[in-house]
């Protein structure tokens, strides 16, 4: 919980470029937990230079930081999003990247959340419109538990090591 209330502040997010800056405004604004629910992380940002660091930077703050990844779609990550995967092998104990079940196929929105109360919350994949959300614990708390639900429906998509023989 929170030591200091503060209120929530919530601002609607349009366009590709703004999309990706929220995205890091929630990224810096955890302290314990990232949770993501996309696609396939096509879009957003998620392979460049500065997520990636942002992400690192999170995760070296304390050993008990998780992000938790659900997609649609994970064929594509090592191919799309090769630093996701470094971090997943530097991190194998802080993060779980799972691929929806059939079950959870028809859920077309996507959103990112650090600790059930700040969020992204975008409405479908296929449009940028998307609402922003710092100290919403009411907004967080309901997409928080949605997530839970997604991922209730969900099996293993990557691996932290890839072994061959």
């Amino acid at each position: 919980m929170q030591d200091t209330l503060e209120e929530a502040t919530l601002k609607p997010v349009s366009g590709v470029a703004e999309l990706s800056m929220a995205i890091d405004e929630v990224i810096s604004a955890a302290t314990r937990r990232i949770v993501i629910f996309d696609r396939d992380l096509a879009e957003g940002g998620y392979n460049s230079s500065l997520r990636f660091n942002r992400l690192k930077v999170f995760l070296l703050a304390n050993r008990r930081n998780r992000i938790d990844i659900a997609l649609h779609k994970s064929e594509n990550l090592e191919r799309d999003c090769p630093r996701i995967m470094i971090l997943m092998r530097q991190f194998p104990h802080a993060i779980s990247i799972q691929r929806t079940l059939p079950e959870a196929q028809r859920v077309q929105d996507a959103f990112i959340i650090a600790d059930s109360i700040h969020y992204l919350h975008r409405f479908h994949f296929d449009h940028p419109r998307a609402r922003l959300a710092f100290h919403d614990e009411s907004g967080g708390g309901l997409l928080q538990r949605r997530f839970d639900e997604i991922w209730g429906y969900t099996e293993p998509a990557a691996a932290a090591t890839v072994l061959g023989l």
